[in-house]
C-alpha cells in the first residue's frame, strides 16, 4: 500500500473522530486511538502499530481458536489450511514494514533540516540503529507452493500412512510463533493491565545541541578548561605541597589528597587539577616515579586491582572515623571475651577432672569423717595432758601421779598409762599424757586442775584435743584477740558451754 492509504482512513473506531496516530487495523486500515481500542471488545492487538478490529476476521479467528476440530488424515486439507494462515499474516507484515519506511523517511527529512549547510550527512554513522528499525524477522515469507510440495501431496493421497492428529488451535499457535511480530523494546509503551502497546510521546522530543563559539577577537573572557588527573601508589608520607612543587615546572596545579579505603594502607592517592592544555605533559609516565599509577578517570583508578582511592564528603568522612573507633572497641571487647572464654573452659576442665577423681561421693566422705571424729573425741575424753615437766626428770611418771593425787584422792592412780608425746628436741619440754580407765576420772581432774599443790604449781593441765578441736580453738583465740582490740570498753574470754569453747563477755 502507499502512504496515501495510511492517512485516508483516520476515523476512530469508537469516538468517530479523526485520529492522527494510533494502532491501525490490518483489514480495513482504520487508525484509532489506543485508549478507545482498550474499551472495545473483540479487539486483537498484534503489535504496537497494528490491531485487528473487523468482525468477520475476529469471528473467523475466534472460531478457529475455540473450535478444536480435528483435521483428518487428508494431507491436502492440512496444507491448504496452513497456506491460508500464512497469507493472513502476510498483510500484517507488509503494513508494519510500510509504517517503518514512513518513519525512516521522516527521520531522514528531519536530519537534513538539522544538518548545517555545507556539511554532508553520514547516513552510515550508526548502522546498528538503522538495522534495528527493520528487524530480520519482519521479512515477508514466500508462501508459494513449489513442485516438491505438490509431489508430496500426491504421494500422501496415494498412501495409507497415518499422519499425526493436529487441531486447528495447535496449528494457529504454531503459525503465530513462526510469524511472531517485533518485540516491543520499551517497557513504558506496554499497558500493565492487558500487556497491550500504548503510544508514549514523552521520548520523542529532540534535544538541542550546544553550539561552540569560534571568535577569538571577542573581549569577553572565557573560563579556562581544566583537566582532572588522578595519581596513586605514592608513599603515605607524600603531601599535597610536594606534588604541587613537583609539577610547578610544567604548570600551576591544585592538589587534593584522597581518603584511603583502608586505615593500614601505606599508599596515598591525589586528585590534581591542571589546565587542559598541559594534560598530556602531566600524563607522561616519564616524569613520574616508577610504580606510580596515573589516570584521567577516577572510575578507572577505582577499577584497579589495588583499590586505594575513595572520595567522600565531610559527613561521610566523619562517619568513617566514628566507625573505625567503634571497630577498635569491638576488637578489644572480642579479645577480652576470648580470654574469658579460655578461662571458663579451663575451669570447666578442672571441675571435670576433679569430679572424675572422686571415687566416693562427698556426702559419704563427710559422714565417714564425722564418725571418725566422734570416735577420736570419745577416745581422747579419757586422757589429760600435763605441761612444763622437765625433760631431765626421769621419774616423770611419779611426778604425774603425785599431781593427780594432790588434786583428788578419789581418782585411782593404779594401772595408769603415763608417757611423753612428740619428738624429743633440745630446749623443749614435751607434754606428758595420762590415760585413765574412764572419762569420769579425766573430767574430775580437769574440773579441779586449779587445785595443784606445791611444789607442782608450774605444771599446767589440759584436755586431750583432736586436730579439728585444736584448729577450732586456735581460730577462736584469734577472734577473741581481735574483739578485745576493737572494743576497749568490754573484755571477752573463752568459756566451755556443754563442752564447746565459746567467746563470752567478762562480768
Amino acid at each position: 500500500m502507499s502512504n496515501d492509504f495510511v492517512n485516508e482512513q483516520n476515523k476512530c473506531k469508537r469516538c468517530k473522530t479523526s485520529a492522527l496516530s494510533g494502532p491501525k487495523c490490518i483489514k480495513c486500515g482504520v487508525v484509532s486511538h489506543s485508549s478507545c481500542l482498550k474499551l472495545l471488545k473483540n479487539i486483537k492487538f498484534i503489535d504496537e502499530k497494528n490491531v485487528q478490529c473487523c468482525d468477520d476476521d475476529l469471528d473467523s479467528t475466534s472460531d478457529s481458536e475455540s473450535n478444536d476440530t480435528v483435521l483428518g488424515n487428508d494431507a491436502s486439507s492440512l496444507e491448504n489450511y496452513y497456506l491460508k494462515e500464512l497469507l493472513k499474516q502476510k498483510d500484517v507484515h507488509i503494513l508494519s514494514l510500510e509504517d517503518k519506511i514512513l518513519i525512516l523517511k521522516k527521520q531522514i527529512n528531519l536530519l537534513k533540516q538539522l544538518t548545517p549547510p555545507g556539511e554532508k550527512t553520514n547516513q552510515n554513522k550508526n548502522p546498528a540503529q538503522s538495522k534495528s528499525l527493520v528487524p530480520q524477522n519482519s521479512k515477508t515469507t514466500d508462501t508459494k507452493p513449489n513442485s516438491k510440495t505438490n509431489q508430496t501431496k500426491a504421494k500422501n493421497s496415494n498412501t495409507n500412512i497415518q499422519n499425526p492428529i493436529i487441531t486447528k488451535s495447535e496449528m494457529t499457535a504454531a503459525i503465530n510463533i513462526a510469524l511472531k511480530p517485533d518485540v516491543i523494546d520499551k517497557k513504558d509503551d506496554i499497558n500493565k493491565e492487558n500487556n497491550t502497546p500504548t503510544n508514549n510521546h514523552k521520548n520523542n522530543k529532540q534535544t538541542n545541541a550546544f553550539i561552540k563559539g569560534t571568535n577569538n577577537s571577542n573581549t569577553l573572557k572565557v573560563v579556562e578548561k581544566n583537566a582532572w588527573i588522578y595519581v596513586t601508589n605514592l608513599h603515605e608520607e607524600t603531601t599535597e605541597k610536594q606534588i604541587e612543587d613537583y609539577l610547578a615546572t610544567i604548570c600551576k596545579t591544585q592538589c587534593e589528597k584522597l581518603t584511603q579505603n583502608f586505615e593500614n594502607s601505606k599508599k596515598s592517592s591525589f586528585k590534581i587539577c591542571a589546565p587542559y592544555k598541559f594534560k598530556n605533559q602531566i600524563l607522561d609516565g616519564n616524569i613520574w616515579p616508577e610504580g606510580t599509577l596515573i589516570n584521567r578517570s577516577e572510575v578507572l583508578c577505582i577499577k584497579q586491582k589495588d583499590k586505594v582511592i575513595s572520595y567522600f564528603c565531610e559527613d561521610c568522612k566523619f562517619e568513617i572515623t566514628q566507625n573505625s573507633q567503634l571497630l577498635t572497641i569491638i576488637l578489644e571487647l572480642q579479645k577480652e571475651i576470648k580470654g574469658l572464654n579460655s578461662k571458663v573452659s579451663e575451669l570447666e576442665n578442672k571441675f571435670i577432672n576433679v569430679n572424675a577423681q572422686k571415687s566416693v561421693p562427698d556426702d559419704c566422705k563427710f559422714i565417714e569423717n564425722v564418725i571418725l571424729e566422734s570416735q577420736e573425741r570419745e577416745k581422747r575424753s579419757k586422757n589429760v595432758l600435763l605441761f612444763n615437766i622437765n625433760e631431765e626428770d626421769e621419774d616423770f611418771e611419779k611426778i604425774a601421779k603425785n599431781v593427780i593425787t594432790g588434786i583428788s584422792n578419789l581418782v585411782n592412780t593404779d594401772n595408769l598409762k603415763i608417757y611423753r608425746i612428740g619428738k624429743k628436741t633440745d630446749g623443749k619440754k614435751r607434754p606428758v599424757k595420762i590415760e585413765f580407765k574412764s572419762a569420769v576420772d579425766a573430767k574430775t581432774i580437769l574440773v579441779n586442775k586449779t587445785k595443784v599443790n606445791e611444789p607442782y604449781r608450774n605444771i599446767k593441765i589440759n584436755n586431750d584435743l583432736t586436730f579439728l578441736q585444736r584448729k577450732y580453738l586456735e581460730n577462736l583465740r584469734s577472734e577473741l584477740e581481735n574483739k578485745n582490740k576493737s572494743d576497749s570498753n568490754v573484755k571477752y574470754t573463752i568459756k566451755y558451754k556443754n563442752g564447746l569453747p565459746t567467746i563470752v563477755k567478762l562480768d
